[in-house]
């Protein structure tokens, strides 16, 4: 007899490791989220970690909620596990950097932006099912709604317009991200073709 193994979908992985980190990490806000600052003192792995670190209760809330459904849908649309990572943690280093470049002095902490790239990449896969005129304008009101949630749970901090910056970013690296993805499986598909 074979024990059923239970696989979770790379939203719920991400929106479990948040879960755990808010839980069992103290002062993950200080230890975890990037800034230049930190980065430049040789704490590297903050690129990395900071997409799992939440401000409080509410952000985490927010975030978890939201990884899964974009979870959810990119796997309904056909998005992969690897290509769901890739545009996720991509996006994510990618945000971090252009932080870095242009407002150094902000500490980026949460999952928001890499949940804005997965956005981003299913508007960029979705030209399969949908009108891409039609379908980026639908995604991106994504970071409207995100703001008006933000205003109404008493989320929107001091620099509210640096989040909807990044979220913004994060979509747009999302969708860079996975079209370069699609016409590098472009090529790879034409390849394999000419050999056989």
């Amino acid at each position: 007899m074979n024990p059923q193994r239970i696989v979770l979908s790379p939203g719920m992985q991400i929106a479990l490791v948040s879960i755990i980190v808010f839980a069992l990490v103290p002062h993950a806000v200080a230890a975890l989220s990037f800034s230049a600052g930190s980065f430049f003192a040789g704490e590297f792995w903050r690129i990395i970690t900071y997409p799992f670190v939440h401000l409080n209760i509410a952000h985490l809330l927010e975030n978890v909620v939201t990884v899964i459904i974009a979870g959810m849908l990119a796997t309904e649309l056909g998005m992969s596990r690897q290509q769901m990572y890739i545009v996720f943690f991509g996006s994510s280093v990618l945000v971090a950097l252009t932080s870095m470049a242009f407002l150094p002095l902000i500490i980026i902490a949460g999952a928001s932006s890499g949940i804005f790239a997965i956005l981003g990449g299913l508007s960029a896969k979705g030209n399969e099912f949908l009108s891409r005129w039609f379908l980026l304008p639908v995604m991106f009101s994504a970071v409207f709604i995100k703001m008006f949630i933000s205003m109404f749970t008493g989320s929107m901090g001091e620099f509210s317009w640096a989040q909807l910056l990044f979220h913004g970013i994060g979509f747009i690296y999302g969708a860079m991200i996975f079209a370069f993805i699609a016409i590098l499986r472009s090529k790879q598909t034409k390849r394999v073709l000419q050999v056989v």
